[in-house]
């Protein structure tokens, strides 16, 4: 197996972002729905300006994102511009960017198509796929990759060529119940333990979040953001070749500048990035 949020209102706000001192940590899709940018550091992060007031999904790089909002697809550029808009009517698209627009793709569970975007539009790949699809990467220039929740809650990594839409590989994820992610060359996914993070290498690290709903985003290339609808709970996780950390983020409104995430004890234990 290969291992391998902003718009009219964030230039609105732009102004008063570039004004926060804090590092700048990405855009976050809060539990309210709306977008934020999010600054500061490991346990020590504050929200800046809303950017978004409503989106149903969003995934962002340090070179852009994708937002979902009201059946509208939108690529937003470096700068905070909307390059391009897509009419997809979807409630719960899986939406992923983690690099440059040709990164950005998007699963629509309803028409079960891809949206891939070729440089000057957004195009549809249909593709003939049973299960819930968890997370959605582009994983070469004529490939995507998938994570799908079968009915009996495994999870399985799908392959699919492009631009055809042909599924040409269907593998298992080894120990994986109900959730996987992909973060860099590192792969996410729950088991009975917690969130295990296994490193290219194949060795493990068991984060102490035990909730099994959980929803993955991106806010920046190193950053993604976890969430659980049945606890009501978020976390912050940083994560790459040589940092692991997660935070607990406050839900909003009572993430203000004054507030502060708690940090989760990590395990001693060898694993992906001491």
């Amino acid at each position: 197996m290969k291992r391998v949020y902003c718009i009219a209102g964030l230039l609105a706000c732009a102004g008063v972002l570039s004004a926060v001192s804090t590092p700048k940590v990405g855009m976050v899709r809060c539990r309210d729905g709306a977008v934020y940018a999010l600054y500061g550091l490991h346990a020590n992060f504050v929200t800046g300006e809303r950017a978004f007031s409503l989106a149903q999904a969003a995934s962002f790089s340090d070179q852009g994102g994708l937002v979902a909002s009201d059946g509208r697809l939108m690529l937003i550029g470096p700068d905070g511009s909307v390059q391009s808009t897509y009419f997809e009517g979807e409630g719960s698209p899986v939406l992923n960017m983690d690099g440059g627009a040709s990164s950005a793709i998007a699963w629509l569970p309803r028409q079960s198509e891809l949206l891939t975007w070729n440089g000057a539009q957004f195009t549809a790949i249909p593709v003939g796929l049973a299960g819930l699809v968890d997370a959605v990467r582009i994983a070469g220039v004529d490939s995507a990759e998938l994570f799908v929740t079968e009915s009996d809650n495994s999870v399985v990594e799908v392959t699919v060529s492009l631009p055809d839409g042909v599924v040409t590989n269907i593998s298992g994820v080894p120990g994986a119940s109900g959730v996987a992610f992909e973060q860099q060359s590192f792969l996410l996914f729950h088991d009975a333990n917690g969130l295990e993070v296994q490193a290219p290498n194949g060795s493990m690290r068991t984060l102490p979040i035990t909730q099994s709903d959980l929803r993955f985003e991106r806010i920046g290339t190193d950053w993604v953001h976890i969430s659980s609808a049945s606890a009501q709970r978020d976390w912050v996780l940083h994560l790459n070749a040589t940092v692991l950390e997660v935070s607990e983020l406050p839900e909003p409104p009572d993430n203000s500048p004054l507030s502060k995430p708690r940090p989760i004890s990590m395990p001693r234990t060898p694993g992906a990035a001491q």
